[in-house]
């Protein structure tokens, strides 16, 4: 009979980062929003951060100021979107 390789017969270890305590909400939110990577957006961490709001057991992150700082910005550049040639 012939030999099994070593590598085929004994059982990979699951990585660190499946482990148990890792399995909370919080890892979950960081996974789906791929939060671990170098490229992380501000989308992305207003999206965790609202995630984190809505559990309740950390500390809540307000938005309103961000959101009206970014209405006015809009309603500030919005007339000059024609007159900048942006929209042609």
């Amino acid at each position: 009979m012939p030999r099994r390789d070593a590598r085929l017969t004994r059982q990979p270890k699951p990585p660190f980062h499946l482990s148990p305590h890792r399995q909370s909400g919080e890892c979950s939110v960081r996974e789906e929003l791929k939060l671990n990577r170098a490229d992380v957006s501000w989308y992305q961490i207003r999206k965790a951060l609202e995630a984190r709001n809505k559990d309740g057991d950390s500390v809540q992150v307000s938005f309103e100021t961000f959101k009206k700082a970014y209405e006015t910005l809009g309603d500030k550049l919005r007339p000059m979107v024609l007159e900048l040639g942006f929209m042609r």
